[in-house]
């Protein structure tokens, strides 16, 4: 279905600076899938990562049978699987090589197989997809880049975004064993060109220049337009490959439709029933040592995104989490979290593959260090939440020590692990005595006051040690030497202050930190600043409560880019927009899942498209494909509106079409000078009617002037046949062929009455010169005196036999003594030896 409703062409280049050309391209016209790959990796083999999916896909969509392939979920799941199946084996290659990071994007348009006016885009990178549509370039899906995402969440133009996040991306196929594809809604109408190319063109050619070259490519081939963008792209610089798949709708007018769109999410196709009895992946040419590089140009191509190997990440998660420091949970893109890469560490990565080596090691990013990132979750097991647990449960050691050197001789408790806070913050200036120590008096004094002075100078030192515990135990001491002494006694109080400001700090700060592990910003804020108010300064919940405000803050900025889309899905829904309601509601979606406001804007574009689907095929006056639409909404009021206008008008449409076929034209005074002949349904019985109806009486005009060799003529016409068995036609073409009969028999007359003379002067019952003999030919012959053998006489007989039939049907046999002649013709042969 799809090669007789669309024309379709590619063109790949290498470009101007390129050793090597990474990209790949497809077009499987029997199924409607059609697709542009650009690798990445420079010298880790791009070019294997492209044609690796293009292969792929080729090969399963080969042994898709058609029940697999018969709606627009199967074959979006198809696609899927395929894709899937490749970014596994490219990683695995990957990782067996030791080739570093190694991928590619994915943009590809699929056609549904049961109504070509419905697609959708899958995508994953910043390859595009465009739609030409009344002089109008769109670009239909959104670059998956690093550009985009700081442009959105910071609320600024992409040109002002960072250098550094040029050339990263969010997605690619190969980096990890599956991709997450971004599916989008399309819709194709007649004469829509569709651009799939990779971004060696949209980066070297601006959009408004791509719209003209198509502009002025209309009435070329699909081919020429193809090859008009890439050549552009050379022109401009050529700086990275291009390649260009162009899709052209042609006439879709009578194209099967589909009054319901099919939802891939309610009908899912497991990939791996899809690819059961599928062989196993045919590899990739590959060496072992890299494919063709372009590494002395790296920085000018594809961007790349690495992902931490699972060993690497499985050494990542045996990691202690300090106590002092804690994973800043990441929401992730997809299911996995997203890292970029530069070209310079992309280049190193390259140099060194020729040895195995690690995967890039994540860095930790901790409540004030935003330089650093979030490790990669293994398996898809969320870090954060590992970390968290590690974090808590190092904080639960260390407050089991605490509690238990509350109790301990000083040397135990100066052995044991100090609290987050003695780590990391100073203890507060010693208090100095407040009374002098008094002078011996004797040698029990003197053991006493020795006692004493001990005591307090550990107190003192346990103090500048940040151990309170210790205070309190040494001042205890002292004043069992020295009951009631003022020094000992403010000492051991404000020990006792510093403890129990400690446990409060430590009950915010562990309040504080599962708060923020939740996801719960708000009260980790609060309850970092209330830490802070016992222990104000201290590292541990510092870091936390500007970790908290970041987070609070970066809530509130997608709160304000949650309610941009919102009301962009909204506005674009009342302007029939529904490409751009989509793609608004998907941001929705990625800031909220399972949104149910993201989830009504799609299903109200849904509806719309329906909609407009049912009011088209209504004004085409195809009333059976609109009702069986408005079927499927019968509880709308918009459709069951429709659908009584559908049934009313079929009503009189139908009658209309039944007195046409008729040849009953007075339907047509009734219908011309309404709004209904407006209708291209019946503008067309209109029309059909008003060139049978001058037809007719051109028919009728040759009749009054018995011109009924001019009338059988216009009767015989084919783009007549229809009109000869209506009644008004019929009593025409009666009186043209009852002519035309008068004519052949008189012909047919004029014949036998020749033969009937030839044969008497023949057989010499007459002579040529009686005056019986009339016609030319009978008057030039001679009596024939030859003799007749068997086969011959039977001839003659035949042939008299005939004569006297003609003359017996014209009225002429018992006229000019024919009957009598004959008769002895036929005795004359009978007996003629």
């Amino acid at each position: 279905m799809n090669g007789e409703y669309f024309e379709t062409a590619e063109v790949s280049d290498i470009g101007r600076k390129r050793k090597n050309n990474e990209d790949a391209c497809l077009r499987i016209d029997a199924h409607g899938v059609f697709l542009v790959a650009d690798g990445m990796g420079g010298q880790s083999g791009g070019d294997i990562a492209s044609e690796t999916i293009v292969t792929t896909l080729q090969e399963v969509f080969s042994k898709t049978t058609a029940q697999d392939d018969d709606t627009l979920p199967k074959r979006v799941a198809v696609f899927r699987a395929a894709t899937n199946r490749a970014s596994k084996w490219i990683k695995d290659f990957a990782d067996e090589k030791v080739v570093g990071q190694m991928g590619s994007t994915i943009v590809a348009l699929v056609v549904d197989p049961r109504d070509p006016r419905r697609a959708v885009g899958m995508h994953a990178g910043d390859s595009r997809l465009y739609r030409y549509r009344n002089s109008e370039l769109k670009q239909i899906t959104v670059d998956h880049s690093a550009v985009n995402a700081m442009a959105a969440k910071l609320g600024i133009p992409i040109e002002k975004v960072p250098a550094k996040y040029q050339n990263e991306l969010l997605r690619a196929v190969g980096l990890t064993e599956s991709v997450e594809l971004e599916k989008t809604p399309v819709d194709v109408s007649t004469g829509d060109i569709f651009m799939i190319c990779s971004d060696g063109l949209c980066k070297m050619v601006p959009d408004s220049g791509i719209a003209k070259i198509i502009k002025d490519g209309l009435r070329t081939d699909a081919k020429s337009i193809a090859q008009s963008l890439v050549n552009a792209a050379n022109e401009a610089g050529g700086k990275d490959n291009c390649t260009v798949v162009i899709v052209r709708a042609r006439d879709l007018s009578g194209a099967p439709r589909l009054a319901v769109p099919d939802d891939d999410d309610k009908t899912p196709i497991p990939p791996e029933d899809l690819l059961a009895n599928m062989p196993p992946l045919t590899p990739v040419p590959a060496a072992d040592t890299p494919h063709g590089s372009d590494s002395d140009d790296i920085r000018g191509d594809t961007p790349q995104t690495p992902v931490t190997s699972d060993s690497q990440a499985k050494k990542e998660e045996a990691k202690p989490a300090s106590p002092e420091k804690f994973a800043d949970p990441v929401t992730p893109v997809g299911e996995t979290q997203t890292h970029f890469i530069t070209r310079a560490d992309a280049k190193r990565s390259s140099e060194k593959k020729a040895a195995p080596a690690p995967a890039p090691t994540p860095q930790k990013r901790t409540i004030d260090d935003d330089k650093s990132e979030a490790p990669t979750p293994a398996k898809g097991f969320p870090i954060g939440l590992i970390i968290g647990i590690v974090a808590a449960l190092a904080v639960g050691v260390g407050i089991w020590f605490a509690v238990k050197s509350r109790s301990s001789p000083p040397q135990a408790v100066a052995a044991a692990p100090a609290t987050a806070s003695a780590a990391s913050t100073a203890p507060p200036p010693l208090p100095e005595p407040t009374t002098p120590a008094p002078s011996p008096a004797s040698s029990s004094q003197s053991q006493t006051q020795a006692g004493y002075n001990d005591a307090m100078n550990n107190a003192r030192a346990a103090w500048g040690k940040g151990d309170f515990n210790g205070v309190v135990s040494y001042t205890a001491t002292a004043l069992q030497l020295m009951p009631g002494d003022a020094a000992a006694t403010k000492l051991a109080a404000d020990a006792q202050g510093q403890l129990k400001n400690q446990d409060s700090w430590r009950t915010a700060f562990i309040n504080g930190r599962t708060a923020y592990g939740n996801g719960d910003y708000k009260n980790a804020l609060a309850w970092a600043n209330e830490a802070l108010k016992y222990i104000p300064g201290e590292k541990s919940a510092s870091e936390l409560r500007d970790n908290a405000q970041q987070k609070v803050s970066e809530s509130s900025a997608d709160d304000q880019k949650y309610q941009a889309a919102w009301r962009a899905g909204e506005a674009a829904l009342k302007n029939d927009d529904l490409s751009t309601a989509n793609a608004k509601a998907q941001e929705m979606l990625a800031i909220r899942p399972n949104d149910p406001t993201a989830q009504d804007i799609i299903k109200q574009s849904s509806q719309m498209m329906d909609y407009e689907s049912a009011q088209h095929a209504y004004n085409e006056g195809d009333y059976d494909y609109a009702l069986q639409i408005c079927q499927n909404y019968s509880t709308v009021d918009t459709f069951q509106q429709l659908a009584q206008k559908c049934q009313t008008e079929q009503a009189t449409f139908n009658d209309a079409k039944g007195r046409l076929a008729s040849g009953d034209y007075s339907f047509v005074g009734n219908l011309q000078g309404t709004a209904l002949a407006h209708k291209a349904a019946f503008a067309k019985l209109l029309k059909q009617a008003d060139s049978e109806q001058q037809t007719l009486s051109k028919l009728q005009a040759l009749k009054s002037s018995g011109n009924w060799q001019a009338a059988a003529s216009t009767l015989a016409d084919p783009a007549n046949a229809a009109l000869v068995n209506k009644p008004p036609f019929q009593a025409i073409n009666q009186w043209a062929k009852s002519g035309a009969d008068a004519v052949q028999n008189q012909k047919q007359l004029q014949q036998a009455n020749a033969t009937f003379e030839e044969m008497l002067v023949w057989f010499n019952i007459k002579r040529p010169n009686d005056p019986y003999i009339q016609t030319s030919e009978a008057r030039q012959q001679v009596r024939y005196d030859g003799q007749l053998d068997d086969k011959q006489r039977q001839e003659y007989l035949t042939t008299i036999a005939q004569l006297q039939t003609i003359f017996a049907s014209s009225g002429l046999l018992n006229q000019n003594n024919r009957a009598k002649l004959l008769k002895d013709l036929e005795e004359t042969v009978a007996h003629h030896e």
